[in-house]
């Protein structure tokens, strides 16, 4: 009986150890409620903030896998083989689309989500110090932090979520445009996927969270005194850590912006600068705000006088603050608009080494038959004028077994063998363009890997299967994007009975004087063609046609633009609801509260001027890469697109939201505190 009462503790003592533990857990979770009761109105902001995040990035999550997953096809059985496959080019167009705009906004939520939370931790660090000296372990704070926050967080990614998702088909009818189901006679139907919204709810929170156990840990590896004694972390300086990492990151940009690697195309290089760009710039905010707003504000204290001055001041004692309000406008001007510039330039650039070089002094453009016979047989009168014409007839076929759409192109034998220098003409890579013929074609190396001697199907748009032998293997002309050339065959060897036919001519002029002269007789002519355009007019279609195709773009600024907007509005109504009791103190020794409003509206302006001007400097490093990239490939960098008129809208519109929201959370905390002091 001892040795069993020495090893088993009695149960007065079971009694009083579960009594302790449950002791203890009350006494933790209601220290986590009185500190959710403490800080409301922060965590007001901040779910409103997390909200937004958690809505766009579930919406566009939600299309994503709607794209993927074909919600909403038509029955294509009773289709053939061509209006099959066109039916999928939406849904492709829909899953790139928003690819494209859950990365913007994924990038944006993330590095914002990321900041405003650690703000909101770090601002509470002698509250930390005092719980350390009170006893509290290290690991039982980050315990208690993570708690707290994981409340609101939470709750607003969760209903961040379900409402994203609810929202997926009106989302999907602004996608619907952009992706081209009009186009194709289809509407998109978008169905809600519960797996989609729990995937981005659980992505967010480790965001969120992440942050939140990034601030704490930091915080927790510092003395309590030294927490006690700190400044807020509002006036903190910032480490040599951070200085170090930001001079790093500026001389890698340095060096994948404008040192020539072979091993890097355009897309890639400027991506990859890109990004490393919007890590700088959240890394060493807090360092180029405070210059920033620095020299801006002495431009403000002069036009501003007094409220200028103290705005200036504010601003500047407050490091942490301007960096925390100027970061969204960073972020946002500098993800939004440097993948905007990236993508035009991208396509820009893809169009004109497409373009280079184009040897056609007229391309004509028709898309019927018959008047293609007449302008080839109108064209014999004017040989005179004309060094060598070529007019290539083409038609959209498939082959059995692959997703994918190829042209098929059907030329004069005597163009194509005339051995003219001056004729656009397809490269022969291997074979002879002679052995073309009934039953006999040459193929394209660029899409396809066919041999000679190989048997190819080609189905026509009755889903006839017409199978030829490839007797040579070509590249086609350079300088005609629209003359892809995946096949091409003479006249009378293949019937015409493909989808989407265009013919495309061709004319080299005898004298570059001559080129208006030609143009003005085929319009003359009684020919119905589609276009004649010059050289030059040909190529700015094309350019811009390839520009304006990107209508993602529109979808990432209205979705960027409205998380930053959020963000930035947390962060000023969290900075002037700490300074409210300042602003008393100012209205007690004779400061009007107009005066001390519209200092708080000039402070935010100038933080937000201060971030602009950051995100200027960003994105025209970005923008001089691509010039460089540019002249590098042998293109001119007067092609490199530049966004000022985006970048330029999105400022003020920063800025005009920032005023408004300074001033009124500033008259709505003066009279609240008013209020409260005259009750006292």
């Amino acid at each position: 009986m001892s040795n069993s009462s020495a090893g088993v503790p009695h149960s007065g003592q079971h009694g009083n150890a579960t009594k302790h533990v449950a002791l203890q857990n009350t006494t933790f979770f209601s220290l986590v409620r009185s500190l959710l009761a403490a800080h409301h109105s922060s965590y007001f902001v901040m779910f409103l903030a997390t909200f937004a995040a958690s809505l766009v990035t579930s919406s566009v999550l939600q299309l994503y896998y709607a794209g993927k997953k074909r919600d909403g096809a038509p029955n294509v059985q009773s289709m053939n083989r061509y209006h099959q496959l066109l039916a999928d080019v939406p849904y492709q167009n829909v899953t790139m689309t928003s690819l494209v705009a859950s990365v913007c906004s994924l990038l944006v939520s993330v590095f914002l989500v990321l900041a405003s939370v650690k703000f909101l931790v770090q601002e509470r660090q002698r509250e930390y110090g005092l719980m350390r000296i009170n006893g509290a372990a290290r690991t039982r704070i980050i315990l208690l932090a993570l708690c707290e926050f994981a409340v609101p967080l939470a709750l607003s990614n969760m209903f961040g979520c379900i409402c994203g998702s609810l929202l997926t088909p009106v989302v999907g009818k602004i996608f619907e445009g952009a992706a081209e189901f009009h186009d194709v006679g289809i509407a998109f139907h978008p169905c809600v996927r519960f797996s989609v919204g729990l995937y981005t709810f659980l992505l967010m929170m480790i965001t969120c969270l992440t942050g939140v156990w990034l601030a704490v840990r930091k915080i927790g590896l510092l003395p309590p005194l030294v927490l006690l004694r700190q400044e807020s972390v509002k006036r903190q300086k910032n480490g040599a850590g951070r200085k170090i990492t930001s001079l790093f990151l500026l001389v890698v940009i340095a060096v994948v912006g404008f040192v020539p690697f072979e091993a890097l195309t355009l897309d890639l290089r400027s991506m990859l600068l890109t990004v490393l760009v919007i890590v700088c710039v959240y890394v060493s905010a807090p360092i180029l705000v405070y210059g920033a707003v620095s020299v801006l504000g002495l431009i403000l204290e002069h036009f501003g006088k007094g409220a200028g001055l103290l705005a200036r001041q504010r601003a500047r004692s407050g490091k942490a603050g301007s960096a925390a309000i100027a970061l969204p406008a960073m972020m946002l001007l500098t993800i939004v608009v440097s993948f905007l510039a990236v993508f035009s330039a991208g396509s820009v650039g893809g169009s004109l080494l497409m373009l280079d070089p184009l040897k056609a002094d007229l391309v004509v453009t028709s898309e019927i038959p018959e008047q293609t016979v007449k302008l080839s047989q109108s064209l014999k009168g004017l040989d005179k004028e004309l060094r060598a014409v070529n007019t290539y007839e083409t038609q959209d076929w498939t082959i059995p077994d692959s997703d994918d759409i190829f042209q098929v192109a059907w030329s004069d034998s005597q163009e194509l063998f005339d051995g003219n220098k001056s004729a656009i003409t397809p490269k022969v890579i291997k074979g002879s363009l002679k052995n073309v013929g009934p039953g006999r074609i040459a193929v394209n190396q660029d899409r396809l890997t066919y041999d000679i001697g190989d048997k190819v199907s080609l189905v026509d748009k009755y889903d006839n299967k017409h199978q030829v032998e490839v007797v040579a293997i070509i590249d086609a002309p350079k300088g005609l994007p629209s003359l892809g050339m995946d096949f091409l065959t003479v006249n009378d060897s293949l019937p015409k009975v493909g989808e989407n036919y265009v013919a495309i001519t061709t004319i080299v002029a005898d004298s570059s004087s001559k080129v208006n002269s030609i143009s003005q007789q085929i319009r003359d002519l009684n020919v119905k063609v589609a276009r004649i355009e010059s050289r030059q007019a040909y190529i700015d279609r094309f350019v811009t046609r390839g520009v304006e195709g990107q209508k993602a773009n529109l979808i990432m600024i209205v979705g960027g633009a409205t998380l930053a907007l959020i963000f930035l509005m947390q962060s000023i109504a969290i900075s002037l609801g700490e300074r409210s009791q300042q602003n008393y103190r100012l209205y007690q020794i004779g400061v009007s509260p107009r005066s001390i409003a519209w200092s708080g509206g000039l402070e935010s302006v100038l933080d937000v001027a201060g971030g602009t001007l950051i995100a200027l400097a960003s994105v025209s490093i970005v923008e001089l890469s691509l010039a460089v990239a540019f002249t590098r490939e042998g293109l001119s960098y007067m092609y490199v697109p530049i966004q000022i008129g985006k970048f330029s809208l999105l400022a003020a519109v920063l800025m005009v939201i920032a005023f408004a929201t300074a001033i009124f959370c500033t008259h709505w905390n003066m009279q609240r505190t008013m209020q409260s002091g005259s009750t006292k």
